[in-house]
This record gives structure tokens, sequence and C-alpha cells, in this order.
């Protein structure tokens, strides 16, 4: 849901005939930084901040709700501009989550 959501946003609302979408998946930090990329017009910036807030936002709950989930989890997330100080070249969004050590260790079974 989350990611499907991103993606979306970055399809979506690129209004330009050449739409390109990247994304970039590291280890960071104990986590992981993934980062959604896009060519459309950009996000002005108080948009950014906006549409994660639940008063502020402006269009859907998108945005807002993949905050919460990744807050919910300990991670964060950022809305940038593709480019620094070209935010008519796209916008980038990198959420960072930690990894994952499950509770409960899965031991294999031998017959």
């Amino acid at each position: 849901c989350l990611l499907s959501n991103l993606l979306e946003n970055a399809w979506v609302h690129n209004i330009r005939d050449d739409r390109q979408i990247w994304t970039e998946l590291r280890s960071e930090n104990d986590g992981y930084l993934l980062s959604i990329s896009d060519n459309g017009p950009g996000m002005q910036y108080q948009l950014r901040f906006n549409e994660m807030n639940l008063k502020g936002r402006n269009g859907g709950l998108g945005l807002y709700i993949c905050h919460a989930l990744i807050e919910k989890y300990q991670g964060w997330i950022e809305i940038t501009e593709r480019i620094k100080d070209q935010p008519e070249q796209g916008t980038t969004v990198a959420i960072w989550f930690p990894r994952y050590e499950p509770a409960i260790k899965m031991y294999q079974h031998s017959s």
C-alpha cells in the first residue's frame, strides 16, 4: 500500500509527456533508505509539509497515510526537490525504515 501510493503519486501527478520515475534502495544506518524520484512539475515547498499533516493537506490522504505508517514503525519520510534549487525538475520522496528483526526465530525441523 505504501509503495504503490508513492509510485502512483509520482506517475499521476506528472503532467509531462515523457514521464520518468527512478527508484533507489540502499542499506543505511541499521535500516533501508528508499528514494522515489520523478521528472514532474515538483511540489511547492510548503505543500511538501502540509500534505503529511491531516489538517494542512490540500489533496488526498495518500502522503498523510504514508507518513503515519512510516512513523509508526520508527522510520521517517522526506520530500525534496529531485535537483537541488530546481523544484520544477521533479520531486524525490525518501523513506527510511529500520531493519526488521523477528522476535521469534524460526528453526528448521529435520526429519
